[in-house]
């Protein structure tokens, strides 16, 4: 029985094939809207086992169609994302998503191995910023929302998984 109900309680996934032109944005398939929040679309966040990391992005609604757009692009350069290759979604809950990435001969990428590697990069993309840092130290403050231009954020992808991020005004 309780077989059962562990198998109810999956998790509902979907599978992309990267092509050339997915990487500024990268559409959720339809059939998948249906299993997430009734709320309002407007960010996702999406974690990587693999470099142990969470990256923030946009969700756009175009008619039908819902897209990761600010955000995904960084994902996946950071991830040396390439056309042929794959990426696993599986929805956790509260737009918040786990990634598995595969190579194009379908096996998973692996840290550390000759397919993935960490690098540092320096992005500059308009993104709405949820910045804890703007709590007082009591914490009696709620958490901010920033919309601002642009973010420079330098963020080093490592072991040790480092984050630094500078808000421009």
């Amino acid at each position: 029985m309780a077989k059962e109900e562990h198998r109810g309680a999956r998790r509902p996934q979907f599978l992309k094939l990267l092509t050339p032109g997915c990487f500024l944005k990268l559409e959720i398939p339809r059939s998948f809207i249906k299993y997430l929040d009734k709320s309002e679309h407007r960010k996702a966040t999406l974690f990587s086992p693999l470099m142990g990391n969470f990256w923030h992005m946009s969700i756009v609604k175009e008619g039908c169609n819902m897209y990761l757009s600010s955000g995904w692009g960084s994902f996946a350069q950071a991830h040396n994302l390439e056309a042929g290759r794959f990426v696993l979604f599986r929805y956790e809950g509260n737009m918040v998503f786990t990634v598995k990435l595969f190579l194009s001969d379908g096996c998973l990428a692996e840290h550390g191995a000759n397919n993935i590697s960490p690098r540092r990069i320096l992005l500059q993309e308009p993104i709405d910023v949820e910045d804890s840092s703007l709590d007082d130290a009591a914490g009696s403050k709620p958490k901010s929302i920033l919309s601002c231009g642009y973010i420079e954020k330098n963020i080093d992808v490592a072991r040790t998984n480092i984050v630094k991020r500078t808000i421009k005004d």
